[in-house]
């Protein structure tokens, strides 16, 4: 997909693109100060690192990074700009804290494997890049404009505008809080909190590429492999050492393990182990991962265990392949 990511080229593969995009930022603008911060924004005790910010612009590609995003963003009072791209049709939006936010467009997510993927379904390049561009006017318009003295009265604006490129349209849509929202709801003339933190940020598994994986193997991580692919899928290959669960017998697992007496030698390793499950080509080992993070922290919630990361092999084993080859 770097046809349609302008900061990356292919020498970038395998490094953080937190990392590239500064370089490539402050080769563009020296005089730009540029932090970063490369881990996974979800857990509260993050919430620091968000003190002096203005705006967080939501460039991710997950239903659930962007859940936790919106969670996080209403917990604090903190505006977001919320883009998406799938195929040749966008989304853009700016929630302030006393507005709509994302949960009230859509209060529930689907799962992994149900929306396509960019390898399934594609999206086309100039798409994401205008909805991009998009998503920056917004911004600047946001930070560039005058305080008011009571910003309720502009938070009653909140747009959405939808984005098609092939034929070419914008529409814009105006949203109104949800009395349902489970982030925030209407009260007169106030906003208020209702983020319960261990429901509403949900947990989601850390993607990691191929080369990333080696790297980490070679230094002597040793995750337990999780291939939830079919047995036709990996009779064509997989990855050494890895087990085989496929994903309907991992679910099935999950219930069993339930009854007191099932005594289950994998998933007692998975509770105390960093777990890195592969598919494919990724929406399966999203959807899995996601159930074995839910597995770990209700083991966690009852007993000592449930300690260790999980993590998706981006790409997936075709991924995989086209390194080792």
């Amino acid at each position: 997909n770097l046809h349609r990511q302008p900061l990356y080229r292919d020498q970038d593969i395998g490094f953080a693109k937190v990392e590239v995009a500064a370089r490539e930022l402050s080769t563009i603008n020296p005089y730009c100060h540029i932090e970063i911060y490369d881990r996974p924004l979800r857990r509260y005790a993050d919430l620091s690192t968000l003190t002096d910010v203005d705006l967080i612009l939501d460039c991710t590609d997950r239903f659930s990074a962007r859940s936790n995003i919106a969670a996080i963003c209403r917990e604090i009072s903190l505006p977001y700009c919320y883009a998406s791209v799938s195929g040749t049709d966008g989304q853009v939006a700016l929630f302030r804290p006393y507005g709509a936010c994302l949960r009230c467009l859509f209060p529930h997510f689907p799962s992994g494997g149900v929306i396509q993927s960019c390898d399934q379904g594609g999206v086309l390049g100039v798409t994401a890049q205008m909805v991009g561009a998009i998503q920056a006017q917004i911004a600047i318009d946001f930070l560039l404009e005058k305080p008011s003295a009571n910003p309720q009265t502009k938070a009653q604006r909140t747009t959405l505008h939808v984005i098609s490129t092939s034929p070419f349209s914008v529409q814009q849509l105006q949203m109104n809080r949800a009395r349902d929202c489970h982030l925030c709801h209407h009260e007169g003339s106030h906003v208020t909190s209702k983020v319960d933190h261990n429901q509403t940020i949900e947990p989601f598994p850390i993607p990691i590429s191929a080369q990333r994986v080696m790297e980490r193997m070679k230094s002597g991580w040793s995750p337990l492999i999780i291939d939830v692919r079919t047995e036709h899928e990996r009779a064509q290959g997989a990855i050494e050492r890895s087990i085989h669960l496929p994903i309907e017998s991992l679910q099935e697992r999950f219930h069993r393990a339930q009854k007191p007496a099932l005594n289950d030698s994998t998933l007692n390793d998975l509770s105390d182990s960093d777990a890195l499950v592969y598919c494919q080509r990724g929406p399966r080992a999203e959807r899995a991962a996601r159930a074995i993070q839910q597995y770990k922290a209700e083991i966690k919630t009852s007993t000592v265990r449930g300690n260790g990361e999980v993590y998706e092999l981006v790409g997936g084993y075709c991924g995989w392949r086209d390194i080792i080859k």
